[in-house]
């Protein structure tokens, strides 16, 4: 995450512990040798290049890893991406956990932590968000969740944090994933309370705000991806009201598209097939080096 004066780099970052030699490295101490392991977020100077700070958000834990425990099939690879987020004006880092549960605001100028907000939910949203954090009954037959990952940025003025992600989970082989999406949560910034919801249980794959503010652009597949059975799913992108989240345009995209918003050209949205979109970039879901990167927003 850059600052907006371009003189500060911070980067979320965990500490796993390093590769096998010859002979073994021991584990460093402290650090587990399966994640995930506690988030930790480096400031670096872009003017003399130092590393001028560090610290560990308390209580958020993230990490992509190996599960050792079920190797009939080959290892499972399970992954915590909590969501992090610079504020439009530099000042603010907000950090969401993976379970979704917790807010916790850190100085970006001191990384010491400004301040925590139980995530909750708004009177009348009748416990749609409770149900993703297992507060309500689940189908009994549901499998072992193999992680969870958000993503989240600020609304254009500070005010509120507009959080996406998915959760996948795998049975009794490699071949029985399935999944679910987050849909779409605003939440405000200044007391963690959720003020508005939208898109059910979608996965989405870009969320992108307009300038002005007032409206956000959503890429998502038509049918997802552990529904798909290998196929390519159409696309569809839509135009939401910032405030309410409520869809205000529709259109869908055959196959596999990429989205590009013109920034001097407000409400201006484009769409290109996967092999128009040179120069594109992939931009890692949170920030942190999982391996882990969302569908390319070109640049």
């Amino acid at each position: 995450m850059l600052t907006p004066d371009g003189a500060r780099l911070l980067v979320p970052f965990y500490e796993r512990p390093p590769g096998p030699t010859y002979p073994a490295t021991p584990t460093p101490p402290g650090v587990s040798e399966t994640g995930p392991w506690p988030l930790q977020i480096a400031a670096f100077d872009l003017i003399s290049g130092q590393a001028i700070d560090r610290a560990q958000v308390p209580d958020v834990l993230a990490g992509s890893w190996q599960d050792l425990e079920r190797s009939d099939e080959g290892y499972y690879g399970r992954f915590v991406d909590p969501g992090i987020a610079l504020s439009p004006d530099g000042d603010t880092i907000a950090v969401v956990d993976a379970a979704m549960e917790r807010l916790t605001l850190l100085d970006a100028a001191t990384l010491e932590v400004a301040g925590i907000h139980a995530i909750h939910e708004h009177v009348g949203l009748v416990g749609r968000f409770l149900g993703w954090l297992g507060i309500l009954p689940q189908d009994a037959a549901a499998k072992v969740s193999e992680g969870r990952g958000i993503d989240m940025f600020y609304s254009a003025d500070g005010s509120r944090l507009y959080l996406w992600g998915e959760e996948m989970k795998v049975g009794e082989s490699h071949a029985d994933v399935t999944g679910r999406g987050f849909g779409l949560t605003a939440i405000d910034v200044s007391t963690g309370e959720i003020v508005a919801t939208g898109l059910g249980e979608y996965p989405l794959l870009r969320v992108v705000v307009d300038p002005s503010g007032e409206s956000l652009y959503v890429l998502r597949p038509e049918t997802s991806w552990w529904e798909a059975e290998g196929q390519v799913s159409d696309h569809v992108l839509l135009r939401l009201d910032a405030e309410s989240l409520e869809p205000l345009a529709e259109r869908t995209f055959p196959g596999r598209v990429n989205l590009l918003l013109v920034p001097d050209q407000a409400r201006q949205t484009r769409s290109y097939p996967d092999d128009a979109a040179a120069g594109a970039t992939n931009w890692p879901r949170t920030g942190m080096p999982s391996g882990t990167s969302a569908p390319a927003l070109a640049t």
